[in-house]
Protein backbone atom coordinates (compact mmCIF):
# COMPACT_ATOMS: atom_id res chain seq x y z
CA UNK A 1 0.00 0.00 0.00
CA UNK A 2 2.42 2.61 -1.29
CA UNK A 3 0.79 5.96 -1.96
CA UNK A 4 3.82 8.18 -2.57
CA UNK A 5 2.13 10.71 -0.28
CA UNK A 6 -1.01 11.04 -2.38
CA UNK A 7 -3.54 9.31 -0.08
CA UNK A 8 -4.89 10.79 3.11
CA UNK A 9 -7.32 9.27 5.62
CA UNK A 10 -9.13 12.14 7.31
CA UNK A 11 -12.11 12.36 9.67
CA UNK A 12 -13.86 15.12 11.54
CA UNK A 13 -12.18 16.16 14.77
CA UNK A 14 -13.55 14.26 17.75
CA UNK A 15 -12.33 14.14 21.33
CA UNK A 16 -14.53 11.22 22.45
CA UNK A 17 -14.39 8.86 19.47
CA UNK A 18 -12.75 8.39 16.11
CA UNK A 19 -13.41 6.12 13.14
CA UNK A 20 -11.01 3.23 12.61
CA UNK A 21 -8.84 2.46 9.61
CA UNK A 22 -7.92 -1.20 10.02
CA UNK A 23 -5.51 -3.26 7.93
CA UNK A 24 -6.13 -7.01 8.37
CA UNK A 25 -3.35 -9.02 6.75
CA UNK A 26 -3.03 -12.74 6.07
CA UNK A 27 0.51 -12.21 4.80
CA UNK A 28 2.87 -9.25 4.67
CA UNK A 29 1.64 -5.71 4.15
CA UNK A 30 3.51 -2.43 3.63
CA UNK A 31 1.95 0.95 4.38
CA UNK A 32 4.19 3.69 3.05
CA UNK A 33 3.76 7.46 2.80
CA UNK A 34 0.16 7.74 4.05
CA UNK A 35 -1.23 10.63 6.10
CA UNK A 36 -3.76 9.76 8.83
CA UNK A 37 -5.68 12.43 10.76
CA UNK A 38 -8.36 12.04 13.47
CA UNK A 39 -8.64 8.29 12.81
CA UNK A 40 -7.61 5.19 14.77
CA UNK A 41 -5.17 3.10 12.72
CA UNK A 42 -4.76 -0.64 13.33
CA UNK A 43 -2.55 -3.26 11.67
CA UNK A 44 -3.20 -6.87 12.68
CA UNK A 45 -3.16 -10.45 11.38
CA UNK A 46 -6.17 -12.60 10.63
CA UNK A 47 -4.79 -15.84 12.13
CA UNK A 48 -3.30 -16.72 15.50
CA UNK A 49 0.50 -16.66 15.67
CA UNK A 50 0.67 -15.18 12.18
CA UNK A 51 4.07 -14.03 10.95
CA UNK A 52 3.13 -10.86 9.14
CA UNK A 53 6.38 -9.10 8.21
CA UNK A 54 4.39 -5.88 7.99
CA UNK A 55 5.92 -2.44 7.52
CA UNK A 56 4.61 1.03 8.38
CA UNK A 57 7.06 3.56 6.97
CA UNK A 58 7.28 7.30 6.33
CA UNK A 59 3.66 7.95 7.33
CA UNK A 60 2.22 10.95 9.13
CA UNK A 61 -0.09 10.39 12.12
CA UNK A 62 -1.81 13.64 13.07
CA UNK A 63 -3.94 13.56 16.24
CA UNK A 64 -4.10 9.78 16.03
CA UNK A 65 -2.07 6.71 16.90
CA UNK A 66 -1.11 3.30 15.55
CA UNK A 67 -2.12 -0.05 17.06
CA UNK A 68 -0.20 -3.21 16.17
CA UNK A 69 -1.82 -6.57 16.94
CA UNK A 70 -5.09 -7.51 18.59
CA UNK A 71 -6.36 -8.84 21.90
CA UNK A 72 -7.45 -12.32 20.79
CA UNK A 73 -4.36 -13.56 18.94
CA UNK A 74 -0.59 -13.23 19.02
CA UNK A 75 1.13 -11.97 15.86
CA UNK A 76 4.71 -11.16 14.99
CA UNK A 77 6.88 -9.40 12.44
CA UNK A 78 6.25 -5.62 12.49
CA UNK A 79 8.51 -2.77 11.42
CA UNK A 80 7.60 0.85 12.19
CA UNK A 81 10.22 3.23 10.78
CA UNK A 82 10.61 6.85 9.76
CA UNK A 83 7.11 7.94 10.76
CA UNK A 84 5.95 11.20 12.34
CA UNK A 85 3.41 11.19 15.19
CA UNK A 86 2.03 14.52 16.38
CA UNK A 87 -0.98 15.25 18.56
CA UNK A 88 -2.19 18.65 19.66
CA UNK A 89 -5.72 17.45 20.31
CA UNK A 90 -5.38 15.06 23.24
CA UNK A 91 -2.74 13.19 25.21
CA UNK A 92 -5.14 10.41 26.20
CA UNK A 93 -3.72 7.73 23.87
CA UNK A 94 -0.39 6.24 22.80
CA UNK A 95 1.42 7.02 19.59
CA UNK A 96 2.16 3.28 19.18
CA UNK A 97 0.19 0.59 21.04
CA UNK A 98 1.45 -3.01 20.97
CA UNK A 99 -1.10 -5.72 21.77
CA UNK A 100 0.23 -9.30 21.80
CA UNK A 101 2.96 -8.59 19.27
CA UNK A 102 6.47 -9.97 19.00
CA UNK A 103 9.51 -9.38 16.80
CA UNK A 104 8.71 -5.67 16.52
CA UNK A 105 11.15 -3.01 15.32
CA UNK A 106 10.36 0.65 16.09
CA UNK A 107 13.13 2.85 14.68
CA UNK A 108 13.80 6.44 13.61
CA UNK A 109 10.32 7.77 14.39
CA UNK A 110 9.42 11.12 15.95
CA UNK A 111 6.55 11.64 18.38
CA UNK A 112 5.22 14.69 20.18
CA UNK A 113 2.38 15.28 22.67
CA UNK A 114 1.00 11.80 23.45
CA UNK A 115 0.07 9.92 26.60
CA UNK A 116 3.01 7.67 25.71
CA UNK A 117 5.29 7.10 22.76
CA UNK A 118 5.19 3.27 22.94
CA UNK A 119 2.81 1.25 25.12
CA UNK A 120 3.14 -2.56 25.19
CA UNK A 121 0.06 -4.18 26.73
CA UNK A 122 -0.09 -7.99 26.48
CA UNK A 123 -3.28 -9.92 27.22
CA UNK A 124 -1.92 -13.38 26.33
CA UNK A 125 0.89 -15.43 27.84
CA UNK A 126 4.08 -15.21 25.77
CA UNK A 127 2.28 -12.72 23.54
CA UNK A 128 4.81 -9.87 23.69
CA UNK A 129 8.54 -10.41 23.22
CA UNK A 130 11.52 -9.34 21.13
CA UNK A 131 10.79 -5.60 20.90
CA UNK A 132 13.45 -3.22 19.57
CA UNK A 133 12.94 0.53 20.15
CA UNK A 134 15.91 2.38 18.69
CA UNK A 135 16.99 5.80 17.43
CA UNK A 136 13.63 7.51 17.99
CA UNK A 137 12.90 11.03 19.24
CA UNK A 138 9.93 11.61 21.56
CA UNK A 139 9.10 14.86 23.34
CA UNK A 140 6.40 16.18 25.68
CA UNK A 141 4.76 12.79 26.14
CA UNK A 142 3.25 12.13 29.57
CA UNK A 143 5.24 8.87 29.59
CA UNK A 144 7.88 7.79 27.13
CA UNK A 145 7.67 4.00 27.05
CA UNK A 146 5.28 1.73 28.98
CA UNK A 147 6.04 -2.00 29.19
CA UNK A 148 2.88 -3.03 31.01
CA UNK A 149 3.21 -6.74 31.75
CA UNK A 150 1.54 -8.86 34.42
CA UNK A 151 2.60 -11.98 36.30
CA UNK A 152 0.65 -14.16 33.80
CA UNK A 153 1.34 -11.97 30.77
CA UNK A 154 5.01 -11.13 31.01
CA UNK A 155 7.07 -9.21 28.47
CA UNK A 156 10.54 -10.36 27.45
CA UNK A 157 13.46 -9.38 25.28
CA UNK A 158 12.99 -5.60 25.02
CA UNK A 159 15.81 -3.31 23.87
CA UNK A 160 15.61 0.49 24.19
CA UNK A 161 18.69 1.92 22.50
CA UNK A 162 19.93 5.23 21.07
CA UNK A 163 16.75 7.23 21.68
CA UNK A 164 16.21 10.86 22.71
CA UNK A 165 13.30 11.02 25.16
CA UNK A 166 12.49 14.49 26.50
CA UNK A 167 9.95 14.96 29.27
CA UNK A 168 7.52 17.82 29.49
CA UNK A 169 8.44 20.70 31.80
CA UNK A 170 4.84 21.85 32.07
CA UNK A 171 3.44 18.61 33.54
CA UNK A 172 3.25 18.36 37.30
CA UNK A 173 5.33 15.59 38.82
CA UNK A 174 3.21 12.54 39.72
CA UNK A 175 4.58 9.64 41.71
CA UNK A 176 2.63 7.02 39.72
CA UNK A 177 4.10 8.25 36.45
CA UNK A 178 7.53 7.71 34.88
CA UNK A 179 9.58 8.15 31.74
CA UNK A 180 10.29 4.49 30.99
CA UNK A 181 8.20 2.07 33.03
CA UNK A 182 8.71 -1.70 33.05
CA UNK A 183 6.42 -4.08 34.96
CA UNK A 184 7.00 -7.86 34.83
CA UNK A 185 9.67 -7.69 32.13
CA UNK A 186 12.56 -10.13 31.68
CA UNK A 187 15.64 -9.41 29.59
CA UNK A 188 15.23 -5.63 29.41
CA UNK A 189 18.13 -3.62 27.96
CA UNK A 190 18.16 0.19 28.15
CA UNK A 191 21.44 1.38 26.68
CA UNK A 192 23.20 4.30 25.02
CA UNK A 193 20.18 6.60 25.01
CA UNK A 194 21.33 10.16 24.42
CA UNK A 195 18.68 11.67 26.66
CA UNK A 196 16.03 10.46 29.10
CA UNK A 197 14.35 13.19 31.14
CA UNK A 198 11.12 13.28 33.13
CA UNK A 199 9.46 15.10 36.03
CA UNK A 200 8.71 11.79 37.76
CA UNK A 201 10.90 8.67 37.81
CA UNK A 202 12.97 8.63 34.63
CA UNK A 203 13.26 4.82 34.65
CA UNK A 204 11.04 2.73 36.92
CA UNK A 205 11.39 -1.07 36.95
CA UNK A 206 9.05 -3.31 38.93
CA UNK A 207 9.18 -7.13 39.13
CA UNK A 208 11.85 -7.21 36.43
CA UNK A 209 14.45 -9.92 35.98
CA UNK A 210 17.78 -9.63 34.19
CA UNK A 211 17.68 -5.93 33.30
CA UNK A 212 20.65 -3.90 32.04
CA UNK A 213 20.72 -0.08 32.16
CA UNK A 214 24.01 1.20 30.78
CA UNK A 215 25.56 4.11 28.93
CA UNK A 216 22.56 6.44 29.24
CA UNK A 217 22.25 10.14 30.05
CA UNK A 218 19.36 10.40 32.54
CA UNK A 219 18.11 13.61 34.19
CA UNK A 220 15.35 14.02 36.78
CA UNK A 221 13.47 17.30 36.43
CA UNK A 222 11.78 17.23 39.86
CA UNK A 223 12.01 15.50 43.25
CA UNK A 224 11.93 11.98 41.83
CA UNK A 225 14.90 9.70 41.12
CA UNK A 226 16.42 9.00 37.72
CA UNK A 227 16.37 5.28 38.62
CA UNK A 228 13.97 3.25 40.76
CA UNK A 229 13.59 -0.52 41.15
CA UNK A 230 10.87 -2.33 43.09
CA UNK A 231 11.03 -6.09 43.65
CA UNK A 232 13.64 -6.62 40.91
CA UNK A 233 16.45 -9.15 40.66
CA UNK A 234 19.60 -9.33 38.57
CA UNK A 235 19.66 -5.65 37.58
CA UNK A 236 22.84 -3.97 36.31
CA UNK A 237 22.93 -0.16 36.31
CA UNK A 238 26.38 0.83 35.11
CA UNK A 239 28.26 3.56 33.24
CA UNK A 240 25.36 6.04 33.19
CA UNK A 241 25.38 9.81 33.66
CA UNK A 242 22.73 10.58 36.30
CA UNK A 243 21.56 14.09 37.14
CA UNK A 244 19.10 15.34 39.74
CA UNK A 245 18.07 18.98 39.45
CA UNK A 246 15.99 18.90 42.61
CA UNK A 247 16.94 20.34 45.97
CA UNK A 248 15.83 17.02 47.51
CA UNK A 249 15.41 13.58 46.06
CA UNK A 250 17.55 10.53 45.43
CA UNK A 251 19.54 9.48 42.39
CA UNK A 252 18.68 5.80 42.93
CA UNK A 253 15.96 4.02 44.92
CA UNK A 254 16.13 0.23 45.32
CA UNK A 255 13.07 -1.02 47.20
CA UNK A 256 11.53 -4.32 48.18
CA UNK A 257 8.31 -5.67 46.65
CA UNK A 258 6.07 -4.58 49.52
CA UNK A 259 5.95 -1.02 48.16
CA UNK A 260 3.73 -2.25 45.29
CA UNK A 261 0.80 -4.58 46.04
CA UNK A 262 0.85 -6.13 42.56
CA UNK A 263 4.53 -7.01 42.82
CA UNK A 264 4.30 -8.08 46.48
CA UNK A 265 1.37 -10.40 45.76
CA UNK A 266 3.46 -12.21 43.16
CA UNK A 267 6.18 -13.04 45.70
CA UNK A 268 8.91 -11.16 43.88
CA UNK A 269 11.97 -10.21 45.92
CA UNK A 270 14.67 -7.58 45.49
CA UNK A 271 18.18 -8.97 45.04
CA UNK A 272 21.42 -8.99 43.04
CA UNK A 273 21.66 -5.30 42.18
CA UNK A 274 24.80 -3.84 40.60
CA UNK A 275 25.19 -0.05 40.66
CA UNK A 276 28.69 0.71 39.44
CA UNK A 277 30.84 3.19 37.50
CA UNK A 278 28.12 5.82 37.18
CA UNK A 279 28.77 9.57 37.09
CA UNK A 280 26.36 11.28 39.48
CA UNK A 281 25.41 14.96 39.63
CA UNK A 282 23.29 15.71 42.71
CA UNK A 283 23.05 18.34 45.40
CA UNK A 284 21.82 16.35 48.40
CA UNK A 285 21.08 12.61 48.40
CA UNK A 286 22.75 9.81 46.49
CA UNK A 287 20.86 6.54 46.82
CA UNK A 288 18.61 4.56 49.12
CA UNK A 289 18.47 0.76 49.28
CA UNK A 290 15.94 -1.16 51.38
CA UNK A 291 14.93 -4.84 51.80
CA UNK A 292 17.39 -6.03 49.16
CA UNK A 293 19.87 -8.90 49.19
CA UNK A 294 23.27 -8.88 47.49
CA UNK A 295 23.94 -5.33 46.37
CA UNK A 296 27.12 -4.05 44.73
CA UNK A 297 27.86 -0.31 44.77
CA UNK A 298 31.29 0.39 43.39
CA UNK A 299 33.34 2.91 41.44
CA UNK A 300 30.73 5.68 41.18
CA UNK A 301 31.81 9.32 40.86
CA UNK A 302 29.82 11.95 42.76
CA UNK A 303 30.15 15.46 41.29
Amino acid sequence: FNTAGSVRFFAAQSIDAAPTVQFIAARSVSIVGVTFQYVAVSVAGDTEQALLKSNVEFCHFIDCGLTLGQSGAATSGYRVAGNTFKSGLSRSFAAILLTNTSHVSITENTAQEFASFVHALPTLSFGTHQINIANNTASNCARHIILDGRSLFQISGVTVRGNTLSGSHRDSAVGSSYGIGALFVTGLIIENNAKITHKSDCIKMQACRGAVVTGNSISALANFPPLRTIGCAGVQMTDNILTSRAAVGYILLVLGPQTNSIVDGSYYTSSDIDFSRNVIYCTTRGFKIEDTARVRVEGNAFI
